[in-house]
């Protein structure tokens, strides 16, 4: 069976009594379409629009002295930002350079300057100057050395100095963030946490840290050596294998840094024959830096077949014959076959 509906009329009192008990429940009035759009554009104007920052250092959340390190933003809006570099016994800023008409912007901190940034953890602070393109917060540092933040030239808070007094980084954080709230300032910072390393170079198969013992290697065999370090993507160690007995290089190689799942990776590759029997050294150097930064290692390299060993004291032939229950000496057995012949003839010499 089809079940037909129709729809009823109304009348039109019962319209007007259904909208105004309608209206009386829903008491919200919602805003048209070009209203919404007129708030949209006000915001867009009022709320300043910070760009997205991506960081290129030697590892993730690392930046190791003597490398590089770029900071920069492909859809910035606003113009070029202020890079503030903070840790206990550093403070500067740094101002990122304009790399289009778009306003992308990049800073660069070449080996030089990273050499100068000692070790510790950092905050690298993005300062966008907001819509208006300028920089309200700044800075300004004493003849003493003392650092004090300024909004527009006036004071607001004194940070201390790098050094034996150090600087509070948790406390300039904070001090930032307060800032961009003030009246009149439309800087808005974003804050990322970096460690600053000297560079460093591990090795995976060590077998005793305390000496620095590498697995041995097989005379005839490839040899594979390999390690982690703190040194960015790219750049190129050197490998050299030293004879110990005879205090010289026997080999020396370049290798390239790639990248790890944590730290980055390097392997050192030696091509069969491997090396004769001996006692050596591993030396992995980048050379790149002036601060030390070498790796070393000692490893052996054995007979690939050890010889047929000979026993100094060897059994003799009788312990190699398979044993029996009785081992009876042979003069015994003679004697006994001598009894039992003389014992017959006897018997038999009787009965006759």
């Amino acid at each position: 069976m089809i079940r037909v509906c129709h729809k009823k009329r109304l009348t039109p009192k019962v319209k007007r009594n259904y909208y105004q008990k309608f209206r009386r429940k829903s008491p919200v009035n919602l805003p048209s379409t070009a209203s919404i759009i007129g708030i949209m554009f006000l915001l867009s104007i009022v709320m300043p629009v910070a760009a997205s920052v991506s960081f290129e250092s030697s590892a993730p959340q690392i930046i190791t002295r003597g490398d590089e390190f770029s900071v920069n933003s492909i859809d910035a809006q606003n113009g070029p930002a202020a890079i503030w570099i903070i840790g206990r016994d550093y403070f500067t800023i740094k101002a990122a350079t304009t790399r289009d008409r778009k306003g992308s912007w990049i800073l660069t901190l070449k080996p030089d300057d990273t050499e100068k940034i000692p070790a510790g953890k950092y905050a690298i602070v993005v300062q966008d100057p907001g819509p208006d393109g300028l920089l309200e917060i700044d800075r300004r540092v004493t003849e003493n050395g003392n650092i004090t933040i300024q909004n527009r030239g006036k004071s607001i808070a004194d940070i201390g100095q790098p050094g034996l007094q150090g600087i509070d980084i948790g406390q300039v954080i904070t001090i930032l963030d307060e800032a961009g709230t003030l009246q009149g300032v439309d800087d808005t910072f974003s804050t990322f946490y970096f460690f600053v390393e000297d560079p460093s170079v591990q090795f995976d198969q060590i077998t005793d840290p305390s000496k620095h013992l590498l697995n041995p290697q097989k005379t005839g065999d490839r040899i594979v050596i390999s390690g982690s370090t703190n040194i960015g993507i790219g750049n190129t160690l050197r490998a050299d294998i030293r004879n110990l007995a005879a205090n010289a290089i026997v080999t020396s190689k370049l290798i390239t840094v790639t990248q790890g799942s944590g730290l980055n990776c390097w392997t050192y590759i030696l091509e069969a024959p491997g090396l004769p029997v001996g006692d050596y050294s591993v030396t992995i150097d980048w050379s790149k830096s002036n601060i030390t930064n070498a790796g070393s290692a000692f490893f052996s390299v054995e007979n690939t077949v050890l010889p047929t060993q000979i026993p100094s004291n060897p059994e003799p032939l009788n312990s190699l014959r398979p044993s029996t229950t009785a081992d009876t000496p042979l003069p015994i057995i003679i004697t006994i076959s001598l009894v039992l012949v003389l014992a017959i003839i006897i018997f038999t010499t009787q009965r006759k």
